[in-house]
């Protein structure tokens, strides 16, 4: 894959993983995030010697008992690039990981730098949608945006403008990334292999949230999903803390 090829190996075998409860990267995304917890901050350290790789993975629910251990992490991680970065005054950093492929974890590597590090392994995706089936897919995936947006905080957008320029599979990767899904259909998105199985199921989780919002605002309650600010496609300015 040319992300391989642009870290100058045909194979990774081994990554350092920072996981969070409750955000998940995927390719073509952009997550900015705030590290300061000490076992992190050596881990970007480490990574910025190297490649630059870290790999991003879901905490399992029960997470909290063993926080500062090995708590359970989802098998299917993404990794990312540190495409840049600050590093702050106070033993912080500022970073922008940008997601390139979606990888399953294996063994994980007991080491001596207290953060973590698994075995991986690529999962192979396949760009199996035509133009023309894009460019449906694409219409019907900007009216459910305008939807889900306008249930979620009242505003009109206009998704077509904003993300006319990106290419299909970066489309779909960066909603993946930005709508708040519960973790099991974050992780039933990571783990498609297919543009065409990722696109499907995205458009239905959309349904599945449109409906559910409209009901609920049918009975004159709040929306029960995340309330989201501007659209952002590209990932957006959310700093998620170490």
């Amino acid at each position: 894959m040319k992300f391989l090829s642009q870290l100058g190996g045909d194979h990774l075998t081994q990554s350092p993983v920072f996981p969070l409860a409750n955000s998940l990267l995927f390719p073509h995304a952009v997550q900015a995030l705030h590290i300061f917890e000490e076992r992190y901050v050596e881990m970007v350290r480490d990574s910025l010697r190297g490649n630059r790789c870290i790999s991003m993975a879901l905490l399992k629910p029960g997470y909290q008992s063993d926080y500062y251990g090995s708590p359970e992490v989802y098998s299917t991680a993404c990794l990312g690039r540190i495409i840049d970065y600050r590093e702050l005054p106070d033993d912080k950093f500022h970073l922008a990981l940008q997601g390139l492929m979606a990888v399953d974890l294996g063994s994980e590597i007991k080491t001596e730098n207290g953060f973590r590090i698994f075995e991986i392994q690529q999962r192979n995706f396949i760009e199996d949608v035509d133009v023309s089936l894009q460019r449906t897919t694409r219409q019907e995936l900007y009216e459910l945006l305008k939807a889900y947006f306008f249930l979620q905080s009242g505003l009109d957008t206009d998704p077509e403008a904003l993300c006319s320029d990106m290419s299909f599979s970066s489309l779909v990767d960066n909603l993946c990334f930005l709508i708040p899904l519960d973790c099991d259909r974050k992780i039933k998105l990571l783990r498609s292999l297919r543009v065409s199985e990722r696109s499907f199921l995205l458009q239905s989780f959309l349904e599945q949230e449109i409906k559910l919002m409209g009901e609920l605002k049918n009975k004159g309650n709040e929306s029960s999903g995340a309330q989201l600010g501007p659209f952002y496609p590209r990932g957006g300015p959310v700093v998620h803390d170490s």
